[in-house]
C-alpha cells in the first residue's frame, strides 16, 4: 500500500480508524504515534524517532490488516508482525 492510496494522511493522521482499518492495530499505533510527534520530547531522539516511524507503519498494517484481522501479506503461522 503506497502513501498515496492510503485511506489518510500519514503526516496527520486522524484519531479513530479509517473505515476499513483494524480499530485495535490503529488505536494503539495512533497514540504511541502522537507521544512522539511532532517532537520526540519522549525518547530525545530526532523526529521521526525509531518508535514513531514502527508506529506509522503499524497504521499501515492497520488498513492491510483490515476488520476481519486476517491481513493478505500477514506473517507465516509462528512468525510474528513487527511489533511497537
Amino acid at each position: 500500500m503506497t502513501d498515496a492510496s492510503l485511506p489518510f494522511d500519514p503526516d496527520d493522521p486522524p484519531q479513530h480508524a479509517p473505515a476499513g482499518a483494524n480499530e485495535a492495530v490503529w488505536d494503539v499505533a495512533y497514540q504511541v504515534h502522537q507521544t512522539h510527534r511532532p517532537r520526540c520530547v519522549c525518547c530525545g531522539q530526532p523526529w521521526p524517532c525509531e518508535r514513531a516511524r514502527l508506529a506509522a507503519g503499524q497504521l499501515r498494517y492497520a488498513c492491510r490488516l483490515g476488520s476481519t484481522g486476517l491481513a493478505d501479506d500477514a506473517p507465516a503461522s509462528g512468525q510474528s508482525e513487527p511489533g511497537l
